[in-house]
């Protein structure tokens, strides 16, 4: 039957009529603890989330499926939702993006609940047997470093000052919230700046860490040598102490920035 959704704030004593969703095959609907997450299915069609207690709604999900039950944890942060002749999928951003469980198989599912935590789900098949699965509730990070020529040199990553750990390494097991990303110094290069990532349950973060090389006469340390490093040069050759100067941007050795890296910076801007 093609209709609208309703919803109620009394416990059933009156309804309104929510057409923002269209008026559609609708098969289940699932609440948030607070009523204000709402996650519904269609048969033959998508999934919808309204994130004010059904007043609007947001189309979900670019392929239309047989969908016949959803359910919600009580934040509305986890959806879990099942296909007849399909899969069971999985949100965990409030039903942005969706992920097909395949351990479970593809099956002619009827219903599925979830837990208050969303970690915990039954779902049960036409003719069939109950299935029970638990989700991680924690989340992962991988953290990529470039340039090669870094890895080479020795970069490595940490997350909150853990162990370090080599390029395209991935952490399990890690709290849902933000956690602290650091680089390990490298000579003669550049480490990227500490940052915070945010983890997301059951989900894989990933994070991509930039080493720019330090170069003789980049002078400010910004991976070229111009015109601005020849000014840095002579502010500090007439006294100024800047906040940062390249280590190893002395080109001749006289363990001092002036004069000479001033001429060399000139010289590449000019292109010689």
């Amino acid at each position: 039957m093609v209709a609208n959704i309703y919803t109620s704030t009394n416990s059933g004593g009156a309804w309104t009529e929510r057409t923002g969703a269209g008026s559609r095959n609708w098969t289940s609907i699932a609440s948030s603890s607070t009523g204000t997450n709402l996650a519904a299915c269609v048969n033959g069609g998508w999934i919808y989330t309204s994130t004010d207690s059904g007043a609007n709604w947001i189309e979900r999900e670019d392929i239309a499926r047989n969908w016949t039950s959803i359910a919600s944890s009580s934040d509305g942060a986890t959806l879990a939702a099942v296909v007849t002749d399909g899969y069971i999928y999985i949100s965990t951003d409030y039903g942005v993006t969706w992920t097909a469980q395949t351990g479970a198989g593809s099956r002619s599912w009827n219903a599925i609940a979830a837990s208050s935590d969303g970690v915990k789900l039954a779902a049960v098949v036409i003719g069939g047997s109950i299935w029970t699965g638990t989700l991680d509730p924690n989340g992962a990070l991988q953290v990529s470093l470039i340039p090669p020529e870094a890895i080479t040199a020795g970069a490595r990553w940490q997350v909150d000052g853990g162990e370090w750990r080599n390029s395209g390494a991935t952490v399990t097991g890690l709290s849902v919230g933000e956690h602290a990303i650091a680089y390990k110094s490298v000579t003669d290069w550049i480490s990227p700046g500490n940052e915070t990532v945010t983890i997301v349950k059951d989900q894989t973060a990933t994070v991509a860490g930039t080493y720019v090389q330090m170069v003789k006469g980049d002078v400010n340390g910004d991976g070229q040598v111009d015109l601005a490093d020849a000014i840095l040069s002579l502010q500090v050759l007439s006294g100024l102490v800047p906040d940062y100067i390249n280590p190893v941007a002395d080109v001749n050795s006289d363990t001092k920035i002036g004069m000479a890296e001033a001429i060399h910076a000139m010289q590449k801007a000019a292109g010689q």
